[in-house]
């Protein structure tokens, strides 16, 4: 007698009697991390040939589906440290000129492995398990029953390529619902032992005896519960109960109700879709009753529940089985973009070698600010603005302050905007706000009388000190709206002259009662213009220093 099959048997005979309410010895699985297991569950339904019953082969995909995260798998990953998702990539076909001449599990992998070599099945993905659909006629030569029953399933390990997966051989049911698994017709059949192969699957990979087993009798833990009797449903199809070490008994996991969306609980849309899901003991599918915020809404399991022109606002959905429990899913749909503003920089001229750009964003949506983007566009003294710049540390930053390293004679402009934790962004980047960072005084050129100075306390280190009457210091062709001079004041300090060509614009005094430096003294504002700018001492016998002039043009 097939192995399996011996092992299925002495497991009926123990589940029986436990069913009938009788005592089982048991204990619990202590060293359940050291037993092959399956983690990263994937499974494909597979229909050999084209003869596959369709009604089987949905019932298949839909318990699938259902079980990834269910309550039905989640008690199990609970008692045996085991992951409870089980992610379906989907169906595929062998057509019927690929199907081996004769029908075991050598051939099927064959078939399998070719079809997967070719594209024409999806790849194994982590733990996958090929669930095979036989046809009506159809029975693996290797799986004999020895005349007391038909072939229901079976699962093993299998080879494709250089990976490693797992095949779950499911038979047509057609003639023999009630002989495999007491189900009330084919599809409920093809559901209940998908289920119980795959906890097979999961718990005992290479199908051998070396993964998890019912203590006692070694039986797989699947197979230790397959008894007629005892059936229930993961959103709406038949699954047979798995063995619990620690309870000693048949169990169907953790039963319940349980809401999935296609949206996040904040979110901008003003569609979403639902799905309803549960874990029942009754083999009947349960009856849901929903409501959206205390608005009666059909629905089930046997399809998603779909909602449209979702006003903005907080939302509830409650999903409910009487004497099984209720779920609720609570989201906030915000169609309001948020508002991002600049705080700083604050000054027009900046003498240091860093700018810090810094921040804020509100959202009247009420979903809140979730992070921010910053731009920057520069352009040097003597030509015009660059394109926007994005750098991708700025993008996405969660902060609200930023940092950028500039240089002598340029003039930086920065924007911000906002996305909020609904994916919303802003309508518009904010208004800019602009700083120049001054020409040093080493850039212009000096005429007679004239000299340089180092100086720790100057900007970028230097000056440029006259005494002479009429000497003058130039910056060719600079582009402006505005000039800043950056002087040094003192008691002794005499007065500069600034030129634009050969207009004289204003005549600046850096005479004061105490000394500073890297003081700025703006000129009024005037159109934007190319023009020469010029230092002229005015006067003679009294010191200037000129550290830079920033060349504005905002």
């Amino acid at each position: 007698m097939n192995a399996r099959i011996v092992r299925r048997a002495a497991a009926v005979a123990l589940a029986t009697a436990t069913a009938a309410g009788l005592s089982v010895c048991s204990t619990s699985v202590s060293a359940a991390a050291a037993v092959p297991v399956q983690t990263d569950v994937h499974t494909v339904v597979v229909n050999f040939g084209t003869h596959v019953d369709p009604a089987q082969a949905a019932a298949a995909a839909g318990v699938l589906d259902g079980l990834d995260n269910s309550g039905y798998l989640r008690g199990l990953a609970a008692e045996y440290a085991l992951s409870s998702r089980a992610g379906y990539l989907g169906a595929g076909l062998i057509p019927d000129a690929n199907l081996p001449s004769t029908t075991d599990d050598s051939s099927i992998d064959s078939a399998l492995a070719a079809r997967i070599s070719a594209g024409a099945l999806s790849a194994p993905q982590g733990a996958t398990n090929y669930v095979v659909l036989l046809p009506p006629g159809v029975t693996p030569a290797n799986s004999s029953t020895g005349g007391t029953q038909p072939f229901c399933s079976s699962h093993h390990a299998f080879n494709a390529g250089a990976k490693r997966a797992y095949v779950i051989v499911i038979a047509d049911y057609t003639d023999n619902a009630q002989q495999c698994g007491g189900a009330r017709d084919a599809a409920a059949a093809a559901s209940v032992n998908v289920s119980r192969q795959l906890v097979n699957a999961i718990t005992d990979p290479a199908g051998d005896g070396t993964g998890l087993q019912q203590s006692g009798t070694g039986a797989e833990i699947g197979d230790a519960c397959a008894v007629t009797s005892l059936t229930g449903n993961v959103d709406g199809y038949p699954v047979q109960p798995w063995w619990s070490n620690a309870g000693g008994s048949c169990t169907f996991g953790v039963t319940g109700v349980g809401v999935t969306a296609d949206v996040g609980t904040t979110t901008n849309a003003r569609v979403a879709t639902f799905r309803l899901h549960d874990t029942a003991t009754t083999s009947a599918p349960p009856s849901f009753t929903c409501t959206l915020d205390d608005a009666t809404e059909a629905c089930d399991t046997s399809h998603p529940l779909a909602l449209t022109g979702i006003a903005a606002g907080s939302h509830v959905l409650d999903a409910s089985v009487k004497g099984l429990g209720d779920a609720t899913f609570s989201w906030l749909v915000d169609v309001t973009a948020p508002v991002a503003t600049l705080l700083s920089p604050t000054a027009a001229v900046t003498v240091g070698k860093t700018v810090s750009v810094s921040f804020s964003g509100t959202d009247a949506g009420g979903a809140g600010v979730a992070a921010y983007d910053v731009r920057y566009r520069t352009a040097a003294w003597n030509g015009g603005f660059a394109r926007w710049v994005q750098p991708p540390a700025w993008q996405g930053t969660a902060g609200r302050r930023v940092v950028m390293a500039v240089q002598p004679g340029h003039a930086y402009c920065f924007g911000v905007r906002a996305h909020d934790r609904a994916d919303n962004v802003s309508a518009s980047w904010s208004a800019p706000r602009c700083t120049t960072i001054p020409v040093d005084d080493r850039t212009m050129t000096a005429g007679a009388g004239w000299h340089r100075i180092k100086a720790a306390t100057a900007y970028r280190g230097t000056l440029s000190v006259a005494t002479a009457n009429g000497a003058r210091l130039q910056l060719a062709n600079a582009r402006f709206r505005q000039v800043a001079l950056i002087v040094r004041t003192c008691p002794s300090c005499g007065r500069i002259d600034v030129y634009r060509g050969r207009v004289l614009w204003r005549t600046v005094n850096t005479h004061r009662a105490a000394t500073h430096n890297r003081i700025v003294i703006k000129l009024p504002a005037i159109s934007l213009r190319t023009s020469t700018i010029s230092l002229r001492v005015a006067g003679s016998g009294k010191p200037v220093y000129v550290d830079g002039v920033a060349v504005l043009r905002t």
